[in-house]
């Protein structure tokens, strides 16, 4: 006896297998609709079961709208992509600038142990993005707000101006953290708007099938314009 064999679940398509097959369909649908909607024959026919040519100008709207929110879609990942890279960049920035200034007031600091204590994190303190921010952010104004520290920071480049173009990292690390959630929401908002025209013209379409094959039966000819 043959043994029951459990078929294999296919793997799920990937988005970018997704988003081909939705470009192809929309095309296809397109093409179809153009060359229906040239056509007199056809029209006459569809007319007698009540869809007039309007309604095939609908369709290609619908079609144009899934073409546009793709678009738009691409258009938003491309900007969240770039801004992850910027991120990342602001990050790397604001990291080594603070292992820097760290090294030198490590040393110029050394007989100081307050000091050291205010302006030397430790690193396993700073993992944790919103505590290096915070924490670095209070190091940095705690070497410009004491004129000890400052002084001795200044003997090797660390001086008021330094420190502050420290502290723009910082700040240029926050807005771009906050550049990508908002360009991550954006994607989000338009592979649902695309999702929604996407549904929008297969339903048109789902509908406009039934009655073209039916208006259309005994003609062959004009149903293959429709891939019917």
């Amino acid at each position: 006896m043959a043994d029951n064999l459990t078929p294999t679940p296919k793997a799920p398509r990937s988005r970018a297998a997704q988003d081909q097959a939705l470009a192809n369909r929309t095309n296809e649908i397109r093409t179809k609709v153009i060359a229906a909607r040239g056509t007199t024959e056809l029209l006459t026919l569809m007319k007698t079961r009540g869809v007039e040519a309007a309604e095939f100008d609908a369709g290609l709207s619908k079609c144009d709208a899934v073409q546009a929110t793709f678009d738009a879609r691409q258009a938003a990942i491309i900007a969240a992509r770039d801004a992850g890279k910027v991120l990342k960049a602001a990050d790397v920035a604001a990291r080594s600038g603070y292992v820097d200034f760290r090294k030198i007031a490590q040393r110029v600091l050394k007989d100081n142990p307050t000091a050291k204590a205010a302006l030397c994190l430790p690193e396993r303190l700073l993992q944790d993005q919103q505590k290096f921010l915070t924490d670095v952010e209070t190091a940095y104004n705690s070497g410009l707000s004491h004129s000890t520290y400052l002084r001795a920071l200044t003997t090797r480049g660390y001086d008021a101006a330094a420190i502050q173009a420290e502290l723009a990292k910082l700040k240029a690390l926050v807005q771009a953290g906050a550049d990508l959630d908002s360009a991550q929401k954006a994607a989000t908002r338009a592979t649902a708007d695309r999702e929604a025209a996407a549904r929008a013209m297969d339903e048109w379409w789902a509908d406009l099938c039934p009655v073209a094959e039916v208006a259309l039966k005994g003609r062959p000819d004009l149903l293959g314009l429709l891939g019917l």
